[in-house]
């Protein structure tokens, strides 16, 4: 996470004290992003045998979370109800 880091780039520039709070957020959000993938990879690992499931760009953040995690598609309920128990529940 250092190397991509916003604030330790503008830290190292010297940033003012004051302006802190823009790359930080920005390091936040970075992170919030990068969570359903790391969810998806501790759960396959734990559960799963560790094969890791790439995401898929055209889903959607809670259908990708379930791409991810491994649930079957081919059941008639399986996506719609992960996709609504990931979103209620985060």
């Amino acid at each position: 996470m250092q190397p991509n880091s916003q604030f330790a780039a503008a830290y190292s520039k010297g940033i003012n004290k004051l302006n802190y709070w823009e790359p930080v957020l920005e390091d936040s959000i970075d992170i919030i992003a990068k969570l359903p993938a790391v969810a998806a990879l501790i759960y396959r690992n734990t559960y799963k045998g560790g094969n890791v499931i790439e995401s898929d760009s055209k889903l959607d953040w809670a259908a990708n979370l379930s791409h991810m995690m491994g649930e079957q598609r081919n059941l008639p309920c399986t996506p719609q109800a992960s996709c609504c128990y990931h979103v209620l529940h985060v």
